[in-house]
């Protein structure tokens, strides 16, 4: 049985409505029950409307922050939105938005790849989006041991063949995202060239959506 679904929609939605329809008649002819799961590129949820930024007001950190009116109006409006998966395939799908996308939406508003600073967020980003198992980390650990493999540090492979990672759920990834931003907010490299474009800020607040909704 399929238990997860990847497409990565870089046209219309809606285009695909026939796809989804027999999609469907398969999935019912057979009598095997719908994924659940569809991860997108955008669309993933209702529209939301962003206020435009003020001049130099990224400058200040207070406009980064996460408020509790923030979450309010952010989670408490209608929330699904109208894609053809739903419409035409299957009622109760999840639309996520896919991790890579969301990841590269962030690095993109950086003013540059070759930025002294730019592989550092772009781990820090990295580590926040994921959580290892720490059981399974451990088992690992204990494993190199075993080996006798010392010091009993796995590497960067290894933890991703043998440990489950996991996205945080959105309350605690709002604050791990949110820390990384505050830890860069600000920061330039020698020469005084800043590691972020103004319209990061921006780019923060439209992605803080998604992330808030569970996307």
């Amino acid at each position: 049985m399929i238990v997860s679904w990847v497409m990565l929609q870089s046209e219309s939605d809606m285009s695909l409505q026939l796809m989804h329809e027999g999609l469907a008649t398969r999935y019912n002819n057979g009598g095997v029950e719908k994924v659940r799961f569809q991860w997108v590129d955008r669309d993933c949820c209702a529209a939301s409307v962003v206020g435009e930024t003020r001049a130099e007001e990224h400058l200040s950190w207070e406009s980064w922050k996460t408020t509790d009116a923030i979450v309010a109006e952010a989670t408490t409006r209608h929330l699904v939105n109208s894609c053809a998966s739903r419409s035409h395939y299957n009622s109760n799908i999840t639309i996520k938005l896919d991790l890579s996308h969301c990841m590269r939406r962030f690095l993109c508003e950086c003013v540059s790849e070759h930025h002294p600073l730019y592989s550092s967020v772009a781990q820090f980003l990295s580590a926040a989006f994921s959580v290892v198992d720490q059981e399974d980390l451990q088992s690992l650990k204990d494993a190199y041991r075993f080996c006798e493999i010392h010091p009993p540090n796995p590497t960067k492979q290894h933890i991703c063949q043998h440990c489950r990672i996991r996205i945080p759920h959105p309350q605690e990834l709002i604050k791990r995202v949110e820390g990384v931003f505050q830890h860069f907010h600000l920061a330039s490299d020698p020469n005084v060239l800043p590691l972020f474009k103004p319209s990061m800020r921006k780019v923060w607040w439209i992605q803080r959506v998604h992330i808030l909704r569970g996307c």
